[in-house]
């Protein structure tokens, strides 16, 4: 999750992958019925060249969700907790009646994965770099991808 969050920020820490401006529909798919195709606004292309890290799809994250990512004093910055600390974070939030981290959603009560990124049926709020989504691992719906990334230092493993 920290690293869709770079690839999105960069060295400057913009709020979408094209920069600061607001979402416009010549730079990404949004507050629509369908997606597009992979690619199809270079300008909101991310520092790195990614497409498509804001808005289309939203992006499967291996990490589990973890709300407290980011201020957990036990962790770096923006690395999830275990499972189990994740899941007594949880249990703790529920004991003193809190509501779930993403609007009127409940708190979950399993280890569900992060997604970030917004799709293409969100509005341009959802597409900020920091905006952080949760579901479990059997969710399923149209407007969920992944992304596969590859380290170009690590080299293959000869046969």
């Amino acid at each position: 999750e920290a690293e869709f969050e770079r690839a999105v920020r960069g060295d400057d820490g913009r709020r979408f992958p094209w920069g600061d401006d607001s979402p416009s529909h010549d730079l990404t798919v949004y507050s629509t019925d369908s997606t597009e195709d992979v690619g199809a606004h270079p300008d909101g292309r991310g520092p790195y060249g990614h497409d498509d890290l804001a808005g289309n799809v939203w992006e499967w994250m291996e990490d589990y969700y973890d709300p407290f990512a980011y201020v957990r004093p036990t962790a770096d910055v923006g690395e999830p907790g275990s499972c189990e600390d994740i899941l007594e974070t949880q249990d703790q939030l529920r004991r003193d009646h809190r509501q779930g981290f993403t609007g009127t959603n409940p708190i979950p009560t399993e280890c569900e994965h992060a997604i970030r990124g917004g799709a293409y049926n969100y509005g341009a709020d959802g597409l900020r770099a920091s905006n952080r989504v949760h579901h479990p691992a059997h969710f399923r719906i149209p407007m969920l991808g992944f992304r596969c990334a590859w380290d170009p230092t690590i080299q293959p493993v000869a046969d």
